[in-house]
């Protein structure tokens, strides 16, 4: 396993309502690893991960009741939910390298009020499993997927419905309203959701679920959509995350304040902003960027392609010019009107030089930024 790292820093809660609340409070999370994606985020801002969405939550969001948050991960989420909003967080993580980390930050912070449930949300119960991460290098344990087939190094855990797993919590929430559930699950939002009927029904919580993909977005809104939920109309995160609330019950509630940027958050809007400037609303483009910033984006009236791609997944570079002017010319005859080249594929146009002269001589070149080369296709 991975050495852990220790982040220690200062939170003020300045959208608090009285003087004593905004003290300054010590914050004291261990990370998976020195280099995972959440650790190497709180290290560099000096506070937790995410923390945009966070601060929402606390200026407009639910105060009081308590916190389901569903891929804890080591706990970002739980310990500012505990320490600041919640009676009381429940934490439902599956990652058996992540919940003695998660149940070490909840102790160390004073977190008391607390569950850790070590299960898998799901629709039904059952067996399921995830990766085993034996090295961790610029990347987030947490994005590790649960799966129905078992991964090469794969565990197995135990797949439970929300529902099922408050039921065994009830002595301890007896009385107790669930206001607020955060989903973040890497791509089994519909199935957690499925399993939480009657949660949704009883007890009406406000939404917060990260959804990385179209699809993703399209079956989960239309899902809530019959329970009377839809979104505030902002996204949060590097990754697309969203607020979903009732708004016959909920209401957000006013406030002078305003949440601290969230600078990676910042990035991908913006460029998410410019590509949606450049390729018009019904236009298809192939992006390359090996994955790195697609997850990222939310363009779902344009059509994107990875390159390579085989049945719309990415399928790694080239094996060389011919390759890749033939995959180029390929997607251009499917209808493809743009390629565009992400600050990590700059490297392609020097590497791939046949394409680099290919793309030169008979595309028009549309832009060309820190972000961003991108290329209009011949038709």
């Amino acid at each position: 396993m991975p050495s852990v790292t220790r982040i220690q820093f200062d939170y003020v809660a300045f959208w608090a309502s009285s003087p004593v609340q905004r003290r300054p409070v010590p914050i004291d999370l261990e990370t998976f690893a020195p280099d995972d994606l959440i650790g190497r985020e709180i290290r560099e801002a000096g506070t937790f991960f995410e923390i945009e969405l966070l601060e929402h939550l606390a200026i407009r969001g639910p105060a009081g009741g308590v916190f389901i948050d569903v891929g804890a991960n080591i706990g970002n989420h739980a310990v500012f939910f505990g320490k600041f909003l919640a009676d009381r967080v429940v934490c439902v993580e599956p990652h058996p390298d992540l919940i003695p980390v998660l149940s070490r930050n909840l102790e160390r912070n004073g977190v008391s009020e607390a569950s850790v449930l070590p299960y898998a949300a799901g629709r039904t119960a059952g067996p399921a499993y995830i990766s085993r991460v034996k090295e961790v290098v610029h990347r987030n344990i947490g994005g590790s997927r649960v799966e129905d087939e078992r991964p090469n190094d794969g565990v197995e855990v135990e797949v439970a419905p929300l529902d099922r797993l408050l039921d065994r919590l009830a002595p301890p929430l007896e009385g107790q309203r669930v206001t607020c559930v955060k989903i973040d699950v890497e791509g089994r939002e519909l199935d957690v959701l499925c399993g939480a009927t009657r949660l949704l029904h009883d007890h009406r919580p406000q939404l917060v679920i990260e959804l990385a993909s179209r699809d993703a977005r399209l079956a989960v809104r239309r899902f809530l959509a019959e329970f009377g939920y839809d979104d505030i109309g902002r996204r949060f995160g590097w990754t697309p995350t969203y607020h979903f609330i009732d708004s016959a019950i909920h209401r957000l509630r006013e406030s002078p304040y305003r949440p601290a940027p969230d600078a990676s958050a910042d990035r991908m809007r913006a460029m998410e902003a410019e590509l949606a400037a450049l390729i018009p609303p019904g236009g298809r483009f192939i992006l390359v960027d090996q994955e790195e910033i697609a997850s990222g984006l939310v363009l779902d009236d344009r059509t994107r392609w990875p390159f390579l791609e085989r049945h719309g997944e990415y399928w790694g570079p080239p094996a060389d010019d011919a390759t890749a002017i033939r995959e180029l010319q390929r997607l251009r005859d499917a209808g493809a009107e743009f390629i565009v080249f992400a600050r990590c594929g700059f490297w392609w146009l020097e590497y791939y030089s046949g394409l680099s002269d290919y793309l030169r001589r008979d595309c028009q070149q549309v832009m060309a930024n820190e972000r961003f080369v991108a290329f209009r296709l011949p038709r």
